[in-house]
């Protein structure tokens, strides 16, 4: 499937800058309307999809739920959604013609040729939870966006993920025994953080 090397910070830095993202940010377009959103859709029998908050200013009840539009990736004609959940947090892949949902544990990095996307599990690494990523194969009309692998453990942190190129994604990580790990996004750099080359096959 793929395998492992490590890579520099300046790799990751400059395929970061090299790279930028696919996803078009284009949050003016698509307004919340009474606590919902509306998406619309391009095919004849199902216009629209509707995600509707429930408790929009109740925090701390386990019925919560908001979502956020963030932007599309016309590569593969998906909206992205951030879902916030009572103790949770997940991303939403929408296709734009279908209107199939595909449910993501955190927000994507495309592969520049639209294959693959790989998204670190936000709401890991609290508590008792683990934390890792998810890495998703995308079938070339986005008609099936499928979960490949997972990886989730609690001996470090992911930071970030970019892509070098098609096969190639590196992701930014730190040791949860580093003095830096409580205040790693506040670190533009430090000597734990650690940085991983997914060559795929």
């Amino acid at each position: 499937m793929f395998k492992v090397e490590d890579a520099s910070e300046t790799e990751f830095n400059k395929a970061k800058k090299e790279r930028g993202s696919d996803l078009i940010q284009d949050t003016l377009k698509i307004r919340k309307n009474n606590n919902q959103l509306h998406l619309s859709l391009s095919n004849a029998s199902t216009k629209e999809v509707v995600l509707k908050d429930t408790l929009a200013d109740i925090f701390d009840n386990s019925d919560f739920r908001r979502y956020t539009y963030l932007g599309q990736f016309p590569k593969i004609n998906q909206y992205l959604i951030e879902n916030h959940l009572y103790e949770d947090y997940k991303c939403l892949l929408i296709n734009k013609k279908s209107g199939k949902i595909t449910q993501i544990g955190g927000r994507p990095s495309l592969s520049p040729d639209g294959t693959y996307l790989i998204n670190i599990n936000a709401a890991g690494g609290m508590g008792d939870e683990p934390i890792g990523f998810q890495i998703w194969e995308i079938k070339p009309d986005a008609s099936l966006i499928k979960k490949i692998y997972e990886f989730d453990q609690f001996e470090w942190y992911p930071l970030d993920c970019t892509w070098q190129n098609d096969r190639t994604a590196i992701i930014k990580i730190i040791s949860m025994k580093s003095p830096d790990y409580p205040n790693m996004y506040e670190k533009k750099s430090s000597k734990d953080f650690m940085y991983k080359k997914l060559i795929f096959n």
